[in-house]
């Protein structure tokens, strides 16, 4: 009886999992995208009337680096380019590197936020410690561990190598290492909301804790969907839907597996399979909600064209 019991358990567990993510996904796509766009970080806080822009930092040669890099990216380029379509064009990577800065630094100045530090291929552990210790946002009990612990993820797996951009909220800093704008646009996003709490360090720790990087997940979705709404990005907001929405499946279901009895006798790898079919779940219902979306967003791009203006809405 016991042995019977195992296999319908793991049935009703992936059944629930499957079921939890199209749900969600579900009421996610239906209110992604708010009415209106609230730019800065609200009336508690204090404007950037600064007219400075982002100080930007640029990384040069690093013969070591670049040799990781190379043998870590190999296999991806070949990946890409087999699955590549013929008959679409190559992107420059120039142009996209021009696009990623540029997204994401128009994104920090109209949300009053040019104080945010971005560096560009930059790889300097030194200098992300200096910034961490200089930031007067965090509490120095955070500073010398939240913040350690980071240093040392950023010194380990330089986001260089891996073509990762990450917002770090200890050094107040956007890292750019990809010429992706819909990861740099995320990422901004991220700053954002971290700049928006009244206790940085404390919500970035907690940002470890389960099921809580779901919520800022959810809030930096719907910001940067609709902040490229407002902005008439149709074609980066097409691309965020099945991202966005693969990675919040593909967490909500790793994150609840944590709660999952072992009792009921579910395999070591039944988490991370089901985590991956929730992210395939997920993106492609991202590609759903953005073709019903497109219709809409086209039209109205034609109709603000016709009557001269120059965003969806305000």
């Amino acid at each position: 009886m016991h042995e019977s019991f195992k296999p319908s358990c793991k049935k009703r567990a992936l059944k629930s999992a499957a079921v939890l993510v199209i749900l969600i996904s579900s009421n996610f796509s239906n209110g992604c995208v708010r009415n209106h766009y609230k730019y800065g970080l609200g009336d508690h806080f204090e404007p950037n009337t600064s007219e400075l822009p982002n100080h930007i930092t640029t990384g040069g040669e690093h013969p070591r680096l670049d040799r990781m890099e190379r043998v870590v990216q190999y296999p991806i380029k070949a990946f890409k380019k087999w699955f590549r379509d013929p008959k679409k064009p190559e992107d420059d990577p120039a142009v996209l590197q021009e696009q990623t800065l540029r997204v994401a630094q128009q994104y920090l100045m109209k949300n009053e936020l040019q104080d945010v530090y971005i560096d560009i291929r930059q790889y300097d552990p030194k200098t992300q410690w200096a910034r961490i210790k200089a930031n007067p946002r965090i509490s120095p009990f955070w500073k010398y561990t939240g913040g350690a612990l980071n240093v040392a993820t950023y010194s380990i797996f330089p986001g260089r190598v891996f073509h990762f951009d990450s917002y770090d909220p200890f050094s107040n800093t956007l890292s750019i290492n990809s010429a992706n704008p819909n990861s740099s646009l995320y990422q901004a996003g991220l700053s954002k909301d971290y700049r928006s709490q009244y206790l940085q360090g404390t919500y970035a720790v907690l940002q470890k804790a389960p099921f809580v990087p779901i919520v800022q997940n959810a809030n930096v979705t719907s910001d940067v969907l609709t902040y490229a709404r407002v902005h008439d990005l149709w074609e980066f907001e097409k691309e965020l839907y099945p991202t966005a929405y693969a990675n919040l499946a593909s967490s909500i279901v790793s994150e609840g597996f944590l709660f999952v009895p072992r009792s009921i006798g579910l395999p070591f790898y039944t988490a991370p399979l089901a985590s991956m079919a929730a992210g395939a779940v997920g993106g492609a219902s991202g590609m759903v909600v953005a073709k019903q979306q497109e219709p809409y967003v086209l039209m109205a791009r034609e109709r603000n064209k016709t009557e001269g203006v120059s965003s969806l809405f305000r």
